[in-house]
């Protein structure tokens, strides 16, 4: 009797096993990449909105105090000196600086509190994009909120004219 060539039953489930195995790790493998991947993205998208806040944060904090009148197109319709003076001696508002909003300031909360901050300077809009009716590039006094909301950082901006009763609210 010939012995035909070829794998035993033992071999082939041996075979199978191994391919089973082999095949197991690199699904846990392609599984794996694919969840790192998925948390590296959603680590690199928190990180880019951290810089752009910062960035944000950065170049309004320079410009907080400013009041330029050479340089800036500014809405005439108030006492230029006065409100001058009041932006750059107040360029964080406290409680009480507005006559409109007189608990509008910045505050230092106690341990799990959201603390505010409130910037008063000399720009054509608001936080948000607001012009409050000043057109053209024409700046005027803006007082920015930055607080923390529901754990996200939210800015409300203002004309401070109005905060401060200067200007009436149509």
């Amino acid at each position: 009797m010939k012995r035909s060539g070829g794998f035993s039953l033992i071999e082939l489930m041996i075979s199978l096993v191994l391919g089973l195995v082999i095949t197991g790790g690199v699904i846990q493998v392609m599984v794996s990449s694919r969840v790192t991947n998925g948390l590296n993205q959603a680590v690199g998208q928190v990180q880019e909105a951290g810089r752009f806040i910062m960035t944000r944060l950065t170049r309004e904090l320079h410009e907080t105090g400013r009041y330029d009148q050479i340089g800036s197109r500014i809405d005439p319709s108030v006492d230029l000196l006065v409100e001058s003076a009041f932006i750059q001696n107040r360029p964080i508002g406290l409680p009480g600086d507005y006559v409109a909003k007189p608990g509008l300031g910045s505050l230092q909360t106690g341990s799990g509190g959201n603390d505010q901050l409130v910037v008063n300077m000399l720009a054509d809009a608001d936080c948000t994009g607001a012009t409050h009716g000043h057109t053209n590039g024409i700046e005027f006094h803006v007082v920015n909120v930055y607080q923390v909301t529901n754990g996200r950082l939210t800015c409300t901006g203002y004309d401070g004219r109005v905060l401060r009763g200067l200007l009436l609210v149509w």
